[in-house]
């Protein structure tokens, strides 16, 4: 039975495939370009690791909302000439095609516990996967 899950989410998911050409130029593209404005290869983040965890809770969370998916936002914490990985942000926000539930907790004590904002993700570098043609010009 698992079996048949797992093969009905593959099917969903094929539209979304990108082939590794595809994602390999694009990413070389975004590396080549923010090079430029960084000036130091160390600072360029490359991708953001989202644990599965926190997406799996992402979905549990919402999936009673009308959430039917997500969407997210870089930003930099950083404004200085000199701009880290850890400066660079991907904020998660749950989400439909048109509206974001960025502020969903309606039971919230505080206005900053209202929040449906998260960013529980970590950029690359640091935690970077090994050498491969999304990350690096082989």
């Amino acid at each position: 039975m698992e079996t048949q899950k797992d093969e009905s989410l593959y099917e969903k998911l094929a539209g979304n495939r990108v082939p590794i050409k595809e994602a390999s130029e694009a990413t070389r593209a975004w590396r080549e370009l923010h090079f430029e404005k960084l000036h130091e290869s160390a600072n360029l983040v490359k991708a953001f690791f989202i644990p599965m965890e926190d997406l799996k809770a992402l979905v549990n969370l919402y999936s009673d909302c009308g959430v039917t998916g997500a969407r997210a936002y870089i930003g930099v914490s950083n404004t200085q000439q000199q701009i880290g990985s850890s400066d660079l942000k991907l904020f998660i926000v749950p989400a439909t095609l048109t509206e974001d539930f960025y502020n969903d907790n309606k039971n919230a004590e505080s206005e900053e516990d209202k929040s449906s904002i998260y960013d529980f993700t970590m950029p690359c570098p640091d935690s970077c996967a090994k050498d491969n043609p999304l990350n690096s010009n082989i």
